[in-house]
């Protein structure tokens, strides 16, 4: 969740209009180039709710712009800022970094490009470690978001309070130790519209309706939405399955019981993590 000043909510408070801009690389592009801006991420998946995803936010843009002047790997930067009549303009709300992957040029004079926030970062193995292994789990997410370029977001710092053992995470890519490390905590890791690497959990917004849950992720902004086919009963327990198939249950099973994947999984932590399900 972003800040806004006093001027922002003063504006906020009455009739207004959003701007929107995004710097491309070296260039701005605004109301009279922006044709077009989309972004999207599945945080807790796409179809049945799940737990343990480190997914890449995407944005989609079309621009009347030259493609020469957007370089290979541009950095993506959108933002928005809320005005009004009586010309008061609050500051820009930065919306997302992203690094620019393809782009098509269209006859019609316009350019259509996509981009990958971070997170497309950790699809390798870690190249480097300064940590004594086994490592707390906040200790490898904060060396991970230092090898992508990014920083812990505070909120997850405060979160992550368990102090889960992580072992040196041989064969795996960082996105799957991110994923692992998420599970361990019931949530999923994205990278924030500020830049941070944010642990979201399923279970820090309780549902209205067991078929819709809502997490707020910015100030008047759009949130993330998770919709299931038809209402599941409430969440009674979890079930950790490991890569050896061994089992670590915490809960009961009278009702909806998440079954997740974590090969880190053990007894304290499925009994913490049922608990917080709960319901």
């Amino acid at each position: 969740m972003h800040s806004t000043s006093a001027l922002y909510q003063e504006i906020l408070a009455g009739d207004h209009r959003v701007e929107t801009k995004v710097e491309i690389g070296s260039y701005t592009y605004s109301l009279d180039t922006l044709v077009e801006m989309r972004t999207s991420r599945a945080a807790f998946g796409n179809d049945s709710p799940a737990i343990g995803l480190a997914p890449a936010a995407r944005i989609f843009i079309r621009v009347r712009a030259s493609s020469a002047n957007i370089p290979r790997m541009a950095t993506i930067r959108p933002s928005f800022r809320i005005v009004n009549d009586a010309s008061q303009r609050s500051e820009w709300i930065p919306k997302g970094t992203y690094f620019l992957d393809t782009r098509k040029v269209n006859t019609d004079g316009t350019v259509e490009l996509t981009g990958y926030d971070a997170m497309l970062k950790t699809e390798r193995v870690q190249p480097w470690s300064e940590l004594n292994w086994p490592a707390r789990d906040i200790d490898e997410v904060g060396e991970i978001a230092t090898i992508i370029g990014v920083t812990v977001d505070a909120a997850t710092t405060n979160r992550m309070n368990q102090a889960f053992s992580v072992p040196l995470p041989v064969g795996y890519t960082m996105r799957e130790t991110l994923q692992y490390i998420a599970a361990l905590y019931g949530g999923s890791f994205i990278i924030s519209e500020r830049n941070t690497l944010q642990l979201v959990c399923l279970w820090n917004r309780k549902a209205a309706s067991n078929a819709d849950i809502r997490i707020t992720t910015s100030v008047d902004g759009p949130i993330m939405k998770l919709e299931t086919e038809r209402d599941f009963t409430a969440c009674t327990g979890v079930r950790f399955v490991k890569e050896d198939g061994t089992v670590v249950s915490g809960g009961s099973t009278s009702g909806y019981v998440f079954e997740i994947t974590c090969p880190w999984a053990t007894q304290t932590a499925a009994n913490w993590l049922s608990t917080q399900m709960n319901g």
